[in-house]
């Protein structure tokens, strides 16, 4: 997993040919340097996959050559937040009482613990829906978005339907 700042804290050796390489694969993979990945224009922590080549080398020596960083690493797709808790928001009664319908699309931005912590009204089909629905969301509770084994802040988009009984 690489941090925030672009430097590898955690790695793991998936698989390999020869224990006696992943030692030193995991050395020379902790003094990589990457760009930080960028999650809602934030710098945020990643997890990706990456295979290293190894040469062996013609002499005896009873290591192999210590690995160089990869061109281009594997990247791990990230996958979205899902909804696991998402109470139903309070009707507008002005609109109830005229039995009028629609609905409200938002972006929501979910942290690594699943919570909405930030929203962004992207439609409404009458204002008190907008309201409503802003209001509900901050109940919403997610599981959270991962990249391999790291949960990662995303954004979510929701939408809301307003239908009169």
């Amino acid at each position: 997993m690489v941090n925030d700042l672009g430097v590898v804290a955690e790695a793991q050796v998936l698989q390999s040919f020869d224990p006696r390489a992943e030692q030193a694969a995991l050395n020379d993979i902790r003094q990589w340097k990457f760009r930080p990945a960028l999650v809602a224009d934030l710098e945020a922590p990643c997890s990706l996959d990456v295979n290293i080549p190894f040469r062996l080398p013609i002499s005896t020596d009873p290591l192999p050559v210590l690995p160089t960083p990869p061109e281009m690493p594997v990247e791990v797709k990230a996958l979205l937040p899902k909804p696991i808790f998402t109470p139903d928001p309070d009707y507008p009664p002005e609109l109830a009482d005229q039995r009028i319908g629609g609905s409200v699309q938002m972006m929501l931005l979910v942290n690594s613990k699943g919570n909405v912590v930030d929203h962004q009204l992207l439609s409404a089909g009458q204002p008190g829906f907008g309201r409503a629905a802003a209001e509900a969301v901050t109940f919403w509770l997610f599981k959270p978005a991962h990249q391999g084994l790291l949960d990662i802040p995303a954004l979510y988009e929701a939408d809301l339907n307003f239908t009169p009984r």
